[in-house]
């Protein structure tokens, strides 16, 4: 099973569901989702893209786990806001193009709460070479 390579990633209970994630041979994940989703309400900040590290479980190498962070900045001002960590436990299907699986989201000194990542591997659409 082979986690490896770029991700489209629902992050369900996240305050924007759809991200992007790639996870590199050497055991490193990026994530992004759209800059700015959180610059709106009374206390609006803006996001980074998430570093993080992961690798396979020990107990159940279909699984793979890991933890990402985010630096967050308020707006306005562009002053450092409380930074996301987000850490995770997903489990591959056995054709290794989709996962799933329970992720923690903490703002760190604020507090956190569960969400849900389900995944879908990225592929090439074949169809749209057709067209030139």
């Amino acid at each position: 099973m082979q986690i490896v390579g770029a991700w489209h990633v629902d992050a369900n209970g996240a305050p924007y569901v759809p991200h992007q994630f790639v996870f590199t041979s050497d055991g490193v994940v990026f994530t992004t989702n759209p800059t700015n989703v959180q610059d709106a309400g009374d206390n609006p900040t803006t996001d980074s893209v998430g570093m993080g590290v992961w690798r396979r479980a020990k107990r159940d190498r279909d699984q793979v786990i890991g933890t990402f962070y985010q630096l967050n900045a308020r707006q306005p001002g562009k002053t450092p806001a409380e930074r996301l960590r987000v850490t995770f436990r997903v489990r591959l299907n056995r054709e290794s193009d989709r996962f799933a699986g329970p992720a923690w989201a903490e703002l760190e000194g604020l507090g956190g709460g569960p969400a849900q990542l389900i995944g879908r591997r990225l592929e090439i659409n074949e169809s749209d070479l057709e067209r030139f």
